[in-house]
C-alpha cells in the first residue's frame, strides 16, 4: 500500500500521525507521492480548518484516484459523506489494524478487504 498523510492541527495530532506512519510502514505499506490512499487525520478547532480540510479533499479528488480515509476530530462531527471513502473513528485512530494494507481495490469500489472500516453517512449534531 502507498500512502500520504495531510495532518491538521496541534502537536498531537502530528504525534498521533507519526505513530499511524510507523505502523502501516512496519507493516510494509509505504509513503509516496503518489499515493494510493490519503490518510487526513483532521482537527476541528476552528471554522477555518474545518474549510481547509474540505479545499485540500476536493483538489485531492480532482487531482488523483486515491482513496481518502479521514480521521480526527472532523469524524465527530457533522461531515459530508463524500468528504471521505473511509473513516476510522477518532478513538480507534491509533489501531493500526483500522487501516488498509497491500490490498488491490478498484476505483470507487469497496472490497471486502475493507469491511473493517466504516463508510461515511451524514452526521447530523
Amino acid at each position: 500500500m502507498k500512502f500520504a498523510f495531510l495532518t491538521y492541527g496541534c502537536k498531537v495530532n502530528q504525534y498521533e500521525t507519526q505513530k499511524i506512519r510507523e505502523g502501516l510502514e512496519a507493516g510494509g505499506a509505504i509513503e509516496s507521492e503518489e499515493p494510493e490512499f490519503y490518510i487526513i487525520n483532521s482537527c476541528t478547532i476552528t471554522d477555518k480548518i474545518d474549510r481547509d480540510i474540505r479545499r485540500d479533499i476536493r483538489r485531492i479528488r480532482k487531482n488523483t484516484r486515491a482513496k481518502i480515509i479521514l480521521t480526527g476530530c472532523l469524524t465527530k462531527r457533522n461531515f459530508d459523506s463524500e468528504l471521505a471513502d473511509f473513516v476510522v473513528p477518532n478513538e480507534k485512530k491509533d489501531d493500526i489494524s483500522m487501516y488498509p494494507g497491500g490490498v488491490k481495490y478498484k476505483t470507487r469500489e469497496y472490497p471486502v478487504s475493507y469491511t473493517h472500516l466504516t463508510l461515511p453517512t451524514k452526521r447530523i449534531v
